[in-house]
């Protein structure tokens, strides 16, 4: 997946931002993003929708975003929950944020309307912020709503401006016949007041009842984000398949694949991973991915899974960079128990790869899990003689052939070269020289030991 941009309209100008990561806590989510020139600046969403964007002084985000970042749910980008919230109302627009905090009374309740106001704290200053708030509070005590000023006060319960004025007013007698239901936490404030019972939740980290709850108001951007940090918490066979259960629900085939690989960079080890991984990485295709996973898991392919990678490989380039890699002896000790004819040749072609790359004491390294296995052994051995014939100066014509064989002809025509000077009137060195300048596309050189093998083959 690409990078997430953000389109933001300011006045006349577009800016693009690239976000960085997003902060899903409580109610609210907000992406970190930068302009072209790296000034921070924060995109600020309530339940999904968007609200506004923040620019900080310095590196001061102010309170609210702080405490969203350190003690939220993080996804750093690219992730699909960025690009499932980001993608919506894009561009987004810059509201002043009076113009907004004047606004959210036709959209949410006074309760939501003074939690989304204290996210604002840093940007607006604290005597309009307070005047704004207890406005919505008078006005709701004036309309005789003392619950709805309840609800408001628990929400201002951490808010430092406010908090000498809410610790008076939590103390008034006709108010505090709702503090032992607070204090109770009553199922029933899951109804009542559910951005306090969603807050206290949160807190004692009820993460069942949470995710039960967030469930019920359909968020589920906030549900997959919880499911997704209950599982890396505590990894059970059960979380994983309900949340694989709610992502294909939710997303496309290629944003599964996105969450599954977050995941595992949080879960290396978590098996039932593997598994899902292994069928995204074959139905798309992604070798490379999949060599991988092979090599530092030592996951074992199933026959079902060894045939449909050996369809594969058959349509693939092997010799692609998609194929090469140093994690590909992992997948050949996987694949030669089901299909050791394809393995055979895919083991020779890497050789070929490898040879070209690598000195032979890599090579033969590289060989070593394959060791054990039976049909690998010719080309082990080839590997081997190759080994000893390095180092015997009379025998360069043989390791020059065995070296074509793999065709690193560079090191053959070494071999072939070093023997023509020893036996100068001998034509075979000279006939594979003229064979292998010919292969390499250089077809004066080629001629030139054509003619000279032709000379020399006449005085036999």
């Amino acid at each position: 997946m690409e990078s997430i941009i953000l389109s933001l309209k300011d006045n006349k100008k577009t800016i693009p931002l690239k976000v960085e990561r997003m902060a899903v806590y409580l109610q609210s989510q907000i992406l970190e993003a930068y302009d072209s020139t790296n000034n921070p600046y924060f995109a600020i969403y309530y339940k999904d929708r968007f609200l506004t964007v923040v620019q900080p002084d310095s590196n001061h985000s102010g309170p609210y975003i702080e405490k969203a970042f350190r003690h939220g749910i993080i996804f750093e980008s690219p992730h699909p929950l960025i690009f499932s919230i980001a993608s919506v109302n894009q561009p987004i627009k810059k509201p002043g944020i009076n113009k907004l905090l004047h606004s959210l009374n036709n959209y949410y309740s006074a309760q939501e309307s003074v939690m989304i106001a204290t996210f604002f704290e840093s940007y607006v200053p604290d005597e309009t912020l307070t005047k704004h708030i207890q406005s919505l509070y008078y006005e709701d005590r004036r309309g005789g709503k003392l619950f709805s000023c309840y609800r408001i006060i628990r929400v201002l319960e951490d808010f430092e401006p406010l908090k000498e004025w809410t610790s008076g007013l939590i103390n008034e007698m006709e108010l505090q016949k709702y503090q032992e239901k607070y204090e109770k936490l009553d199922t029933d404030l899951a109804a009542k007041d559910p951005l306090y019972y969603e807050k206290a939740l949160f807190s004692s980290k009820r993460y069942d009842r949470l995710a039960e709850l967030i469930n019920q108001q359909e968020r589920w951007i906030d549900y997959t984000a919880l499911s997704i940090d209950a599982l890396i918490t505590d990894p059970s066979e059960e979380k994983y398949a309900s949340l694989i259960t709610y992502l294909n629900n939710h997303f496309n085939e290629n944003e599964i694949s996105r969450f599954l690989e977050g995941l595992y960079q949080h879960l290396p080890a978590f098996t039932p991973l593997h598994a899902d991984l292994i069928h995204h990485y074959l139905n798309n295709e992604q070798i490379e991915k999949l060599l991988l996973l092979i090599g530092e898991q030592n996951v074992k392919l199933t026959k079902k899974q060894s045939d449909q990678l050996t369809r594969l490989l058959d349509k693939v380039d092997v010799k692609s960079a998609a194929i090469h890699s140093d994690m590909l002896n992992s997948l050949l000790v996987s694949l030669f128990p089901s299909h050791p004819v394809k393995a055979s040749s895919l083991l020779h072609q890497a050789v070929t790869l490898l040879m070209k790359e690598h000195d032979l004491e890599y090579v033969t390294h590289w060989l070593q899990p394959l060791a054990a296995i039976p049909q690998a052994q010719p080309i082990i051995k080839k590997v081997n003689t190759i080994q000893t014939l390095i180092e015997d100066p009379d025998r360069q014509l043989l390791l020059g052939e065995m070296y074509y064989q793999f065709q690193y002809l560079d090191g053959a025509i070494d071999c072939f070269s070093w023997e023509m000077e020893l036996k100068k009137n001998d034509p075979v060195p000279v006939q594979w020289l003229a064979k292998i300048y010919n292969e390499k596309g250089m077809p004066e050189e080629a001629k030139a030991y054509q003619q000279l093998y032709v000379t020399l083959a006449s005085k036999k």
